[in-house]
Parts: structure tokens; sequence; C-alpha cells
């Protein structure tokens, strides 16, 4: 469940490969209702929003990698190097993790002198991708898990994914160890307290 600054909500809903038409043989009923299960938070807004199969759509979801991210004359960042599913959101911000840190290495790069920089950019490309491999990685492996998850079905299994989300839910700094590998891509998420000392220290006297 993914609330949209217009006010709008997105549902996401994980069904099994080629699982499309089973689901629409239900009807619109048990989509509600199966949606109400899953996220009582959503279930009203579900009935009231999605009337028509045509309101949905179908997202093949995938992860990949490619094993070099650059050749001569193109490099690749975002989606196009490694693409990351849905789940967490986490695609955009590594594409921008991404551009932050290849541009300062093309710019050192390009200021060299003019006869090396077809080596010094290679190079550089190449540091670009080593730094930003174990970001990703983090993330795709926190993704992964979060995706077998969901599948979870047995009662057994779907209490313990309830108790782990709960505990999540209520710890904070159990939720920072744990998602700021996805959140905060070559960053150190800052403690609540650290933001308002940095809040007093801007403040005008």
């Amino acid at each position: 469940v993914l609330p949209s600054t217009d006010g709008t909500v997105r549902v996401g809903l994980n069904i099994p490969k080629g699982g499309l038409r089973a689901l629409r043989e239900g009807g619109l009923g048990q989509l509600h209702a199966r949606i109400g299960r899953l996220a009582p938070e959503a279930a009203e807004a579900a009935r009231d929003g999605l009337r028509s199969w045509s309101e949905t759509a179908l997202l093949d979801i995938f992860t990949t990698e490619l094993p070099r991210w650059s050749a001569p004359g193109v490099v690749l960042i975002g989606d196009a190097a490694h693409t990351l599913s849905p789940v967490l959101g986490q695609g955009v911000n590594h594409a921008l993790a991404d551009a932050v840190t290849l541009a300062p290495l093309v710019a050192e790069a390009l200021g060299r002198d003019r006869r090396a920089h077809g080596r010094a950019l290679s190079e550089a490309l190449q540091h670009f991708q080593r730094c930003r491999e174990p970001d990703v990685g983090r993330s795709r492996a926190l993704q992964l898990r979060q995706e077998r998850m969901f599948t979870l079905t047995a009662p057994a299994a779907t209490a313990l994914r309830r108790t782990v989300y709960r505990a999540l839910d209520a710890s904070p700094a159990l939720r920072r160890r744990m998602l700021a590998p996805a959140y905060f891509p070559g960053q150190r998420p800052v403690a609540p307290q650290e933001q308002q000392d940095a809040a007093s220290e801007a403040a005008p006297v």
C-alpha cells in the first residue's frame, strides 16, 4: 500500500505467474475481499476506487543486474544497470545515488590531460561500478527476502511475518538497522537526536 502525494493510494498485490485469469474469474468482489484481508486500512479505498478491471494493471516484476555497467562511450545507471523490483520502492533512489557517485568521478577523469582521457574515464567507470555494487546488492537481498515473506501462506509462516512487521513498526532502532541498506544507499541514517541537534544549530538566534 503506497500513499501518493495527491491523496490517492496505490495498492500492489502479488499473484503467481500466470495467475491473472484465475484472479479475474473470481470477480472484483473477491479481489476487494483479498485486499481487505491483507491490508484492512486499504479495504474501503479499494471498494470505492476499484470498480473495473480496466483500473488495474499487470506489472511483471523481476530483478536483474548486468555484469558490466559501462563500455567505451556509454555508462548505464539505475534500472538500465541493475533493475530492482517495486518492493520497498527504491529503484529511483539507487538511480540518484548512481548519478551522485558517477558525476565527480567522470568530472575528475575529464579534467586530466586530454591524452589520458580514455584510460582515466574507463578506470573511473569501473571504480563507479565497484563503489555502487555493494549498496545495490544489499537492497536486492532485502527485497528478495521481503518477496519471499509475501508468498508465505502457512498459518505459522504468516504469524511469523506479522510478528516481524509488528516488531519493525514498534522499534525505530530496529527499523533503521534493517532498512538502512535499502533506504539510505551510500548514506548513514541520521538518528532522531542528531536531527534535533542539527535543527537547533541551523535555527536563527
